[in-house]
């Protein structure tokens, strides 16, 4: 069941994905979107991930070291129909300040995403990061080249969260992340929807009712809903 206020939520990133991607690029033709009862925005997150601001999140009770807890975050994909990695800050402020926050509350330390080859460029993943919450004077070891998020050890007058350089064979807490959903084949993954761009730049002969019902009958017994594309409310 999603809320309404998860709804509006699960639009607005539509439009906001329509406006970077262009809608030339989209709308031409007969488009197929996938909706589901989840989103990935939602306020509700299956369990055991567990809902962070607008993110959902599993915190780990076991200690593992980093190329584990990589594996291990990556396994729980496979039970679920998100794509799902070590948690990864540096997207939105707010949602990065509110796992902090929770970091702070569990007063453990999470292996995070971020991980170095040469000490120059930290990366999530594949992608560049910029200043994550840094602690004051992190990185500052050459021999740490994977990241934790974890209370901070050097002002204990102001208690919160902080991202630190870690060995990577150390053992800790993990912090796994929800990422997009899996498209089946023939959709296309556009931010955290489906589409599927029918071949014909135009299909003057089908009715919005007609065009309705073709999107529809691509998730019968397929384990999914499909339905035309939406821009808005």
């Amino acid at each position: 069941y999603m809320t309404s206020q998860s709804a509006i939520m699960c639009y607005k990133l539509c439009l906001l994905i329509l406006a970077i991607v262009g809608l030339e690029n989209i709308l031409p033709g007969l488009n197929c979107e996938i909706t589901t009862n989840d989103c990935i925005n939602s306020s509700e997150c299956k369990l055991p991930f567990q809902t962070v601001n607008n993110g959902c999140y599993y915190f780990s009770d076991k200690e593992i070291d980093f190329n584990r807890a990589v594996s291990y975050c990556e396994s729980l994909t496979h039970a679920h129909n998100y794509e799902i990695t070590l948690a990864m800050l540096d997207y939105d402020k707010y949602e990065d300040q509110a796992l902090l926050h929770s970091v702070t509350v569990r007063n453990k330390t999470f292996w995070i995403g971020g991980k170095t080859e040469d000490r120059s460029t930290w990366k999530w993943r594949d992608v560049n990061l910029n200043a994550p919450f840094w602690e004051i004077d992190e990185p500052d070891s050459r021999e740490n080249k994977c990241m934790v998020a974890q209370r901070n050890v050097q002002n204990s007058d102001k208690i919160r969260s902080y991202v630190y350089d870690h060995n990577c064979s150390n053992s800790n807490y993990v912090i796994c992340q929800t990422g997009t959903i899996n498209c089946p084949e023939d959709f296309i993954r556009i931010g955290n929807y489906c589409y599927m761009k029918s071949s014909t730049f135009w299909i003057p002969n089908l009715s919005w009712k007609e065009a309705r019902d073709y999107c529809q009958s691509l998730s019968v017994n397929e384990g999914y809903q499909a339905d035309l594309a939406v821009l808005g409310l």
